[in-house]
């Protein structure tokens, strides 16, 4: 897409539901007013200035593809946390990234007429916001200022239904947010490409988004609640539904 990826996801629930802050890794109040004051003049533009840190590997050295074709969202890219406490990185695999998009090229890329290269960035950008997803979980600062609570956050099987339910939502929130209907038409079909003979957790986004509560404003209540609780052993998916308002 024309937009940055990441600016287009994070922007986006900026704007819309007061989540994040853009400026948050400036710690001098000085620097954050000559930044706004030049987004203001039009000088320069706002950008989500407190992203993860995202790294581009050429290779995947740890996984076979063929080995692990019912866990493509986290093996075509990984959020990496080394202490609960502290922000997580961002990896992408490109091998992996440019095997699934020449795949869906010659499977039903080639129809429309758009070059291997348009499918191939658009599997990056998915596996992108799918791991945005589990950054904005873990990190983001929700509309309360809040993170999640160290004492009770984990990754774990017990959590891995909301983890990955969550991230799902992340990323078909930012599908749905691309303005032009062709080419969102297009992300969506990738998505569901994707998205086939997935383990059983990649499809909780379906149980949320269906869910009577639902609404991204509902989600992200529900995210709050999950957040400021710290009993661990509640930290279920069905606690994520009930809490949605």
């Amino acid at each position: 897409m024309e937009n940055n990826p990441v600016n287009h996801i994070l922007l986006s629930l900026y704007n819309q539901h007061n989540w994040g802050d853009p400026f948050e890794k400036f710690k001098n109040l000085d620097e954050i007013d000559v930044i706004k004051a030049k987004i203001e003049k039009g000088e320069i533009k706002l950008e989500y200035f407190s992203q993860p840190e995202i790294e581009y590997h050429d290779k995947n050295y740890h996984n076979n593809l063929d080995e692990c074709n019912d866990i493509l969202f986290d093996v075509l890219g990984h959020y990496e946390i080394e202490n609960y406490s502290k922000e997580g990185r961002i990896i992408i695999f490109e091998d992996f990234v440019q095997q699934i998009g020449l795949a869906y090229y010659n499977d039903f890329g080639f129809r429309a007429r758009r070059g291997r290269q348009f499918y191939i960035n658009i599997v990056r950008e998915i596996i992108l916001w799918h791991q945005l997803g589990h950054w904005i979980t873990h990190w983001m600062p929700g509309s309360d200022r809040n993170r999640w609570d160290i004492k009770s956050y984990s990754f774990d099987k017990q959590t891995r239904d909301i983890h990955e339910g969550l991230a799902q939502a992340f990323t078909l929130y930012a599908i749905i947010n691309i303005d032009d209907n062709q080419i969102r038409n297009e992300y969506q079909q990738v998505f569901h490409y994707l998205l086939k003979n997935q383990g059983n957790c990649y499809y909780k986004h379906y149980e949320i988004m269906s869910h009577p509560k639902f609404g991204w404003k509902a989600m992200l209540n529900g995210l709050i609640m999950l957040r400021i609780n710290c009993d661990s052993k509640d930290n279920t998916f069905n606690y994520l539904i009930q809490n949605m308002w």
